[in-house]
């Protein structure tokens, strides 16, 4: 079993083996504030902080038997100890947060997230109910409000799909452009359909552009950097040239709504094509907005 799973299991045997969906989260999301590295990741949703890969994992251990979910609460079935199998330094993490916010209600509870963390409220459809002016005000001032016009490429490569998103929420991107030939990822929350909708929830637009893409065929022996630099020099050579309705999809995008993501797989832009693609449009005449590899 994952131990990130084991983790969120522990959470749940600690308050008494039944546990509020919602609750569940605000108290892995206060967690992972204390942990070194955080068992899961969150970005500020519906209800507050998030992980969309705690409730994949949850659903899964679901179809394995190991929990049962209601309308509103997770159950844990399994009769295991799963807090004699974390960390120590979790362990202690895991007690003593499920104890020091026991006595908290559930809206109380979400209330606690949005005093210490304003950001993780800022797309909450409660926050008007539980906060006052003042403290809206505070969730206002750490909504982020970029607004002059930047291209941005960002790989997720060793990303989890909420590291991934908040890079995207943080710089304020309005259109995500997805150049990969096909966007299929065994990796959590990449595939096309999957990365749409999770953009969409946060009001991005996303756009697959296939034309841009390399073709897996390519790239498949690439072990040196010059592997990649020659194949890209291939890819100026041989598509790019062909690649005019798509980038004027791009430019199109970045005139419109002014903050514009281009994305692939590779963390190094310099070892993605997504790179040579910003670097043709910034050849654009008349090229004007800042160029950023997240």
């Amino acid at each position: 079993m994952f131990y990130r799973r084991k983790v969120l299991l522990a959470m749940i045997q600690k308050a008494g083996g039944r546990i509020g969906r919602f609750r569940l989260q605000k108290l892995m999301f206060l967690a992972s504030k204390e942990q070194q590295e955080p068992t899961y990741h969150f970005v500020p949703y519906k209800y507050g902080s998030f992980s969309f890969e705690s409730y994949a994992d949850l659903r899964a251990l679901g179809k394995q038997g190991v929990v049962k979910e209601t309308e509103s609460e997770w159950e844990l079935l399994a009769d295991k100890d799963f807090l004699a199998d974390l960390r120590p330094e979790d362990g202690a993490i895991v007690r003593r947060i499920s104890e020091e916010f026991e006595p908290l209600t559930e809206d109380e509870l979400i209330r606690l997230t949005y005093l210490r963390f304003p950001f993780i409220a800022i797309n909450s459809v409660i926050a008007a109910k539980l906060l006052n002016r003042p403290e809206l005000e505070a969730v206002e001032a750490a909504r982020p409000s970029q607004d002059g016009r930047e291209l941005f490429t960002l790989g997720y490569e060793g990303l989890s799909v909420e590291e991934y998103l908040l890079k995207l929420i943080e710089n304020n991107i309005k259109v995500l452009c997805d150049v990969r030939k096909n966007a299929v990822s065994m990796k959590y929350g990449f595939s096309k359909s999957t990365l749409a909708k999770n953009c969409g929830d946060f009001n991005i637009e996303y756009l697959h552009l296939p034309g841009l893409g390399i073709d897996s065929a390519y790239r498949k022996e690439l072990n040196t950097r010059q592997d990649y630099f020659d194949l890209f020099e291939d890819y100026k050579a041989r598509t790019l040239p062909h690649t005019g309705s798509d980038r004027q999809v791009i430019l199109g995008k970045l005139a419109e709504k002014g903050r514009v993501a281009l994305t692939c797989f590779e963390s190094d832009h310099e070892l993605c094509h997504r790179s040579r693609v910003a670097d043709a449009l910034t050849q654009t005449p008349g090229w004007e907005p800042q160029l950023a590899h997240l």
